[in-house]
């Protein structure tokens, strides 16, 4: 299996028919496929869940698979990784490339790509 870092906005593509695109779709056939295997920081899960909750509100998601999608998801391999470093790389990228308060999140996958030394 190929190993790639994913971001969370990846995957809610993966279940929102108008922000479906070529390459997510690709991705997440190769992950049920079993030939790529996702890694992800701690709140990758809960980021999608709060995405496709909105989603639900825009009425873009059906609300009654809203609390089956995670359970779903966790049958795939995505792998949560949390290096003891992840935090401080974070930190860095941020300060080194002068990233504003509201990507930090972003900061987060690229420090776990960056340590993992996987694409992103």
């Amino acid at each position: 299996m190929s190993p790639v870092v994913i971001d969370a906005s990846i995957a809610v593509r993966w279940f929102i028919p108008d922000e479906r695109e070529p390459e997510s779709d690709a991705l997440f056939q190769r992950l049920i496929s079993l030939t790529e295997t996702a890694h992800v920081p701690p709140h990758f899960f809960v980021e999608v869940f709060s995405a496709l909750y909105q989603a639900t509100q825009e009425g873009r998601f059906p609300e009654q698979l809203l609390s089956q999608v995670i359970p779903d998801l966790k049958q795939y391999p995505i792998v949560i990784n949390e290096p003891s470093l992840l935090w401080k790389r974070a930190a860095d990228l941020g300060k080194a490339n002068r990233i504003s308060g509201g990507q930090a999140i972003d900061l987060v996958y690229l420090a776990l790509a960056d340590l993992l030394e996987l694409p992103f």
